[in-house]
C-alpha cells in the first residue's frame, strides 16, 4: 500500500489526501477564530473613525476581502499586506491585517486616487512614478502615507 494510506485502528483505510484536507479545515478554523476575536478586540477601531472614512469603509461598492490564490501569491511576492484592485475592492494579506485601521485608510485612499483619475490614468501615474521615484517616493503612495496618519 506504501505511504498513500494510513490504518486505523478499527481497520479504515483513509487516503491521506483526505487527512491533509481535514488537517487544513482545522487550521482554516483555528486561524478564523483568532481572526474573529482579533475583531472583536478591535470593534471599537470603527468608532474612532471619522465620518468620510466611516463611508467609505461601509459603502457596500467597496470590497474588503482577505486574498487567496494568485492574488495573495503576488501580495507576498511584492511585501504587500493590502492590496486595491480596480473593482473597488481591497484586499488583505489576513484578517488581522484587514482589521487594521491604518492599511484600511492606505488603501481606502487608492480607491478614493482610482475614482478621481480613472483606471487608466491612475495605472499609466502609478507606473511611471514607481520607474522613476520608486516605490517609497511614488507621489501616489506618500498621498496614500498621508491619509494613513489623518485623524
Amino acid at each position: 500500500m506504501g505511504d498513500k494510506y494510513v490504518y486505523f485502528d478499527t481497520k479504515e483505510v483513509v487516503a491521506t489526501n483526505e487527512i491533509e484536507v481535514a488537517i487544513e479545515e482545522l487550521e482554516n478554523d483555528r486561524v478564523e477564530w483568532e481572526a474573529t476575536q482579533y475583531q472583536r478586540d478591535r470593534a471599537d477601531e470603527y468608532s474612532k473613525l471619522n465620518q468620510d472614512e466611516l463611508r467609505m469603509v461601509t459603502d457596500n461598492r467597496i470590497k474588503h476581502r482577505v486574498a487567496k490564490g494568485i492574488i495573495l501569491w503576488y501580495m507576498k511576492h511584492c511585501g504587500f499586506y493590502g492590496w486595491t484592485s480596480y473593482w473597488n475592492t481591497i484586499y488583505y494579506r489576513t484578517e488581522k491585517h484587514r482589521a487594521t485601521k491604518t492599511l484600511r485608510k492606505h488603501e481606502l485612499k487608492h480607491i478614493e486616487q482610482i475614482n478621481r483619475m480613472g483606471r487608466i490614468v491612475f495605472t499609466f501615474k502609478y507606473i511611471y512614478y514607481d520607474w522613476k521615484y520608486g516605490y517609497d517616493e511614488n507621489p501616489l503612495e506618500i498621498e496614500a502615507r498621508e491619509a494613513e496618519r489623518k485623524n
